[in-house]
């Protein structure tokens, strides 16, 4: 069965009505997390703001910056993302499956096109942490 787009409220934008509908289609839950993403094209280094993860895709921000050429949809690169408590890359290729602007600027999902076993795993403790960090932080202990 097709999803069907909803009308869109005049409240709401289209972008976010389109962005609500494509997390429907997801097929692993997607957590928030605060890390850095880098991709080499070239002889430029990006370092980029990954907005969410799960462990069959991401979000990436590129914030201010100009949406660079290689920036397509369905462009492969190869990711590194930082673990934000090991500071180690996690290195896996990604296909490019959206590209949106809004007004905080450019963003790109990403799909991983067939990771390593190491990069999987790696991968899945991220999403870990990320789910962590989104139930809030553990409680304290008895005094």
């Amino acid at each position: 069965m097709a999803v069907q787009p909803s009308p869109v409220p005049r409240t709401e934008s289209r972008l976010s009505c389109l962005f609500v509908i494509e997390r429907e289609r997801r097929r692993h839950e997607r957590y928030e997390i605060l890390a850095q993403v880098r991709v080499q094209r070239g002889a430029v280094d990006y370092v980029l703001e990954l907005g969410n993860l799960s462990v069959s895709g991401a979000l990436v921000s590129l914030g201010s910056l100009r949406k660079p050429t290689w920036v397509q949809l369905g462009r492969i690169a190869e990711f590194a993302i930082i673990n934000p408590e090991t500071l180690d890359p996690v290195t896996v290729p990604g296909r490019i499956v959206r590209v949106a602007q809004d007004e905080a600027g450019w963003s790109f999902a990403v799909e991983f096109v067939e990771p390593d076993a190491a990069a999987q795993k790696e991968i899945l403790k991220l999403v870990v942490l990320a789910a962590r960090g989104h139930q809030g932080p553990p409680p304290l202990p008895n005094p």
